[in-house]
């Protein structure tokens, strides 16, 4: 996938800015464009099946975390810390009760690493969060 990101956009409200900088920049706009522009996401989508032919598993658990561990390089450790942190804050807010630690980490958290102790609606907070940070899935036919 990094020679995927690495190319530059072309087309759209950043024609001259990278995919990984769309992507780590808005990634709202990114998604936008994923769905709804063909070729972008026929591209996108036969990159995603070549890189999955790559990998050495294929289940879907072993899949988003895959999925997850690209955005994080995408995006950098630091950027990644200050979401999760914004997320502790936001959960906390919403649970007063039932604060997480404000300096949890969030290598922790990672769908196959879950190793702390954390009521169920707040898990449910953090894997969403996992899920909606993850590269996008496309399944499509051959283009």
């Amino acid at each position: 996938m990094d020679a995927y990101f690495s190319r530059v956009m072309g087309m759209g409200r950043y024609p001259d800015k990278t995919i990984k900088e769309v992507f780590c920049s808005n990634r709202p706009y990114f998604d936008q464009i994923l769905y709804k522009n063909v070729r972008f996401r026929h591209e996108y989508a036969r990159e995603f099946r070549e890189w999955i032919e790559q990998l050495p598993v294929k289940e879907p658990a072993f899949l988003e975390m895959e999925r997850i561990k690209v955005s994080i390089e995408l995006l950098g450790d630091k950027k990644v810390r200050e979401l999760f942190s914004k997320l502790v804050e936001v959960i906390n807010f919403e649970n007063p009760n039932l604060k997480l630690n404000k300096d949890l980490d969030y290598t922790v958290t990672l769908p196959q690493n879950f190793t702390v102790d954390i009521p169920s609606r707040q898990q449910q907070q953090i894997n969403n969060f996992w899920k909606r940070l993850a590269i996008p899935e496309i399944n499509e036919s051959e283009s």
